[in-house]
């Protein structure tokens, strides 16, 4: 199957989307329906459906503006609440980011204005919303509970007490909550608490991220400024990509040398034709200018990655690399995809095997107890 050619114009990316969604998150959700279990995403004949479905994702998150009517015409939210729906039983890496897109367009009011209330009188905002301007929670109505309300789609995001050993102010989950679902779902979300001290990832440079520095999630990362998306591997800039996460994805076509990565753009299983790459999505075009301008950019690994490099829980800050050069060779399907080189720069950088010692017996302990959760703050 060819890969898709991925639209700019917004009636072509409504009619890309929705087509999408009914030969993809449909099919697949059928068919899950009708297994009654998690379909094999590996092998077999959802694969293609699955890599499909994970290109989707990706393209949405780092390339498509959202827009009321993109979200109106094309019914892109339902489409990610199905794949949320247990009943279904999509692999849990596919309701992560769908999780993470869902919340990133709540955010953002889908692209359209932000909705205004009138405070109630019964309870006014905390400090921590008054000192978030932009907070979608100021700007609901308040509830007599100290749990920060949002919209009944959205959820509520659970007070984090602030001495909590994990989530409190000093625990490895500084930054982020837990946000409660009206399903009884709980997801991980940016604590609004502390929304006003996130750290901006579109620097270049180690953005005063200590090298070794390790994350127990992807969120956490970009919480703390190492990444500026929550689900997608590159951050990309005007003058370069800012970031990177070498997780694994493109296994059988990346390569991790330690000193040396060759890392695929995005979309490179898919392609199937042998005489041109696939269309480049915004993170592989700012690779590009890394290349052509010079900037380093930051590389993560994360525990879903291959070798010995990849940490075993989290993802781990490694330093910056040069993006060197790019090559185009041919993947599994006879498709060409472009593959960059990418070299860990020496100066000013504790050594890469010195990196590996995190996480460590520590962080492994904190990263177990991180499911526990903890008491919402009354």
């Amino acid at each position: 199957m060819p890969s898709p050619a991925y639209p700019t114009e917004l009636p072509a990316q409504i009619q890309f989307i929705s087509n999408e969604r009914r030969q993809v998150i449909v099919q697949l959700a059928q068919q899950g329906k009708k297994a009654g279990t998690v379909l094999d995403q590996q092998n077999g004949p959802h694969k293609t459906l699955f890599e499909r479905l994970s290109s989707l994702l990706t393209w949405l998150d780092q390339t498509v503006q959202m827009s009321p009517e993109l979200k109106n015409e094309t019914k892109i939210e339902d489409a990610l609440k199905v794949i949320l729906n247990d009943l279904f039983h999509f692999p849990e890496t596919f309701k992560t980011k769908a999780t993470a897109l869902l919340e990133k367009w709540q955010t953002e009011h889908w692209g359209g204005p932000a909705p205004v209330a009138v405070d109630s009188p019964l309870a006014g905002p905390s400090e921590a919303e008054a000192d978030d301007e932009e907070s979608s929670t100021s700007r609901k109505k308040r509830k007599v509970s100290q749990d920060t309300p949002e919209t009944k789609s959205a959820g509520v995001v659970m007070k984090v007490p602030y001495d909590h050993a994990i989530w409190g102010k000093h625990g490895i989950m500084h930054g982020l909550a837990l946000k409660k679902m009206e399903s009884g779902r709980k997801s991980k979300v940016i604590n609004p608490e502390y929304k006003h001290l996130q750290r901006n990832a579109k620097v270049y440079g180690h953005n005063d991220i200590t090298v070794g520095r390790w994350f127990p999630y992807q969120l956490c990362a970009v919480f703390h400024g190492a990444h500026g998306t929550s689900q997608a591997g590159i951050t990309p800039g005007p003058v370069g990509a800012y970031s990177i996460i070498v997780s694994g994805q493109y296994e059988d076509l990346d390569r991790d040398d330690g000193e040396v990565i060759f890392y695929s753009g995005s979309g490179s299983h898919d392609n199937t034709d042998p005489g041109r790459v696939a269309a480049a999505t915004a993170g592989t075009r700012s690779l590009h200018s890394n290349i052509d301008e010079g900037n380093p950019v930051r590389v993560l690994r994360s525990h879903s990655g291959m070798g010995r490099y990849a940490p075993s829980k989290g993802l781990r800050y490694d330093g910056l690399y040069r993006v060197v050069s790019v090559s185009t060779p041919r993947n599994l399907k006879g498709g060409l995809y472009e593959r960059f080189r990418l070299e860990r720069l020496e100066e000013d950088q504790i050594p890469l095997e010195q990196c590996r010692a995190r996480p460590n017996g520590r962080d492994l302990m904190d990263y177990d107890r991180i499911e526990h959760g903890y008491p919402s703050r009354r």
